[in-house]
């Protein structure tokens, strides 16, 4: 098989020549052996210390490499360095302007020259830990990630090379435990993107799918996160959805031919799946007036593009429970002949209620969600509109109200339960979720804080009656 991934593991994503097969680079960009920074109290304070001398140059060099321009960065950190050459930053940046040149031989002298320099830099070891992966070398870069980490513990970048190394020595269990591990400490979207990838790589591609889509809906995650969820979709087989998602990113060309090395990539067993992807990082990129890859654009139309391919957030999991019923129409009431329950339900009662207690509405706002003739029908109408729509309503509880309206001749007239949901803290709130709610076609009322079903309380008297049906 031709892997497609001609220079590697970092956040740049298709190489400028070559097969229009190289497109699926993106796929290990979260996988990303690409250096951060994370930098110490203690060398916050060694850097000061030598700002007399060289600390300008590695300010500039620093402002360059942030804005990408990393081989302009290049003599500026070596100047730097030549300037102090036993401090181990200005060798930090030079490896990491190196490694995001692709240049990673090179990458892998500075860090070791950088940890010579200072033993004790976690950023060094980690540094050389990504460079070694980048070379291909996963045994050697797990003693040297185990050495930052020793150093720094939560190092982020130590430990997202540290499950990496797992995955690829075969050690799936200790990647995950790894990632997890680094999750609890830091929620970097780099991080969770690795994560995210290797789940779906070693045959979990759902639970893949539902980390990198989360990224996608709240942050964005750039064009790395948008190609990473594309093979996601295509190793859960969800061709439809991995194709549009490509397409944000990639002409119709690029994307058809991505598509086919991710049908040859589903075919493959977990375990290769990662080495047929990282195959290409063991070519360094030679030429520094060609960057290694292309970078795409991530402008707001992008982003909104893949939203809208990912969709609304999943509902939590259905419960097996019959269909809901749907609620009981109940017309609206003539205003003044409202009585209200105050005793216990009548024979509708078929449920257990205790789940869904009675609305304590001098509490605050709630949303009136439906009405319905029997306990078990307010159950089952509540799991079906939490499951639908989670987003909106998942965080609050249930509530009841009971009315019972007689055998008048008029409608409404009999017992009903009404389903609400709060109480809310303001008014603008409810009101925000109702409308949600009303979008996507369900029914909702607000109900004000009051003492009394139906009577607004007389601080609260300027403020519309919420209808009661």
């Amino acid at each position: 098989m031709t892997n497609p991934m001609r220079r590697g593991l970092f956040p740049l994503i298709v190489p400028r020549s070559g097969s229009l097969a190289m497109t699926a680079a993106a796929a290990l960009l979260v996988l990303s052996v690409a250096a951060c920074s994370h930098t110490s109290p203690a060398v916050t304070s060694a850097k000061t210390t030598a700002a007399g001398q060289s600390g300008s140059l590695l300010a500039l060099a620093e402002g360059m490499a942030a804005r990408g321009e990393h081989t302009a960065a290049l003599p500026l950190f070596r100047a730097a360095h030549a300037k102090d050459s036993g401090d181990a930053e200005p060798l930090i940046g030079l490896g990491r302007s190196l490694t995001a040149l692709g240049q990673y031989v090179e990458a892998e002298a500075a860090f070791r020259q950088a940890a010579g320099a200072d033993d004790d830099s976690a950023d060094a070891h980690a540094g050389l830990g990504m460079a070694l992966l980048a070379l291909g070398q996963p045994e050697a870069a797990d003693s040297v990630l185990d050495a930052a980490l020793a150093l720094s513990p939560t190092h982020p970048e130590a430990l997202r090379g540290k499950a990496l190394c797992a995955d690829l020595l075969g050690r799936h269990e200790d990647a995950i435990a790894v990632y997890r591990r680094a999750l609890d400490s830091d929620g970097d979207v780099r991080l969770r993107n690795n994560y995210g990838l290797s789940l779906a790589l070693h045959g979990a591609p759902e639970d893949g799918i539902a980390v990198l889509e989360a990224i996608v809906r709240d942050e964005g995650g750039g064009a790395a996160v948008r190609q990473n969820l594309a093979l996601a979709y295509a190793l859960a087989g969800d061709q439809a959805k991995s194709t549009s998602l490509l397409a944000v990113d990639l002409d119709a060309e690029r994307t058809a031919h991505q598509m086919a090395f991710f049908t040859t990539l589903s075919s493959l067993p977990p375990q290769t799946r990662l080495y047929a992807l990282m195959n290409g990082g063991k070519f360094p990129q030679r030429d520094l007036n060609a960057p290694g890859y292309e970078r795409f654009a991530d402008g707001q139309g992008q982003r909104l593009a893949a939203v809208a391919v990912v969709g609304a957030p999943p509902a939590a999991p259905e419960v097996a429970v019959a269909a809901a019923p749907e609620p009981t129409p109940e017309p609206a009431p003539e205003p003044a002949a409202e009585p209200v329950s105050t005793g216990a339900p009548i024979a509708q009662a078929d449920a257990d209620l205790s789940d869904i207690p009675l609305l304590d509405a001098r509490q605050g706002w709630a949303l009136q969600l439906a009405a319905y003739r029997k306990a078990s029908q307010l159950k089952a109408g509540w799991e079906t509109l939490k499951t639908r729509n989670a987003d909106v309503i998942g965080h609050l509880p249930p509530r009841r109200t009971e009315i019972d309206f007689g055998a008048r001749q008029q409608d409404p007239r009999g017992f009903y339960y009404r389903l609400n949901a709060g109480p809310l803290t303001d008014r603008a709130e409810a009101e925000a979720l109702c409308a949600t709610l009303k979008e996507r076609g369900a029914e909702c009322w607000v109900r004000p804080p009051e003492s009394n079903e139906g009577q607004l309380p007389a601080s609260a008297s300027a403020e519309p009656k919420a209808p009661l049906s």
